[in-house]
């Protein structure tokens, strides 16, 4: 979808229907890479807010909590259950050891894609580091959760 016509949506939306909820799977902190965050806090939108990732989940609280959002630590995966996954150790990215686009990439291990890459194993074998993060499918996302609806569906994962 190209951002114009994204763009167009999302401000339809906040000016059309009211109040909307959403479901962000991948949420990271809520702000970085993000390109909801400007209409979900334009528009005053809440939702529930899903990231796996440990210290990205401590910052996606600090910068999202507010009354009527929900958050879950979690990777959406097949079944529930602890899952092996892996990212760039978040001290690496803040000290600028490493490119900043890798603070919102991690991945099921072994990797499949972004991080299993030629370009990337250098960073990988480097700062890479295996995080076990419970996982659950999205049905028992939203039975957890009690969704039953929504009206803005992100996923960035």
């Amino acid at each position: 979808m190209s951002l114009n016509l994204f763009d167009k949506t999302l401000h339809h939306l906040g000016k059309t229907r009211s109040p909307i909820t959403f479901v962000q799977i991948g949420a990271m902190d809520g702000e970085t890479f993000d390109e909801a965050v400007g209409y979900i806090r334009m528009y005053g939108w809440t939702g529930l807010y899903v990231e796996p990732m440990p210290t990205q989940f401590e910052r996606l609280l600090r910068n999202c909590s507010k009354p009527g959002n929900r958050f879950e630590r979690a990777a959406i995966v097949e079944q529930d259950g602890p899952v092996e996954m892996i990212e760039i150790d978040p001290a690496a990215v803040d000290a600028g050891k490493v490119h900043a686009c890798f603070a919102g990439m991690s991945a099921v291990y072994p990797p499949r894609n972004g991080l299993k890459s030629d370009f990337d194993r250098p960073t990988v074998e480097q700062y890479g580091r295996k995080v076990t993060v419970y996982g659950m499918t999205l049905a028992s996302l939203f039975a957890k959760h009690n969704v039953y609806g929504f009206d803005l569906f992100l996923v960035d994962a």
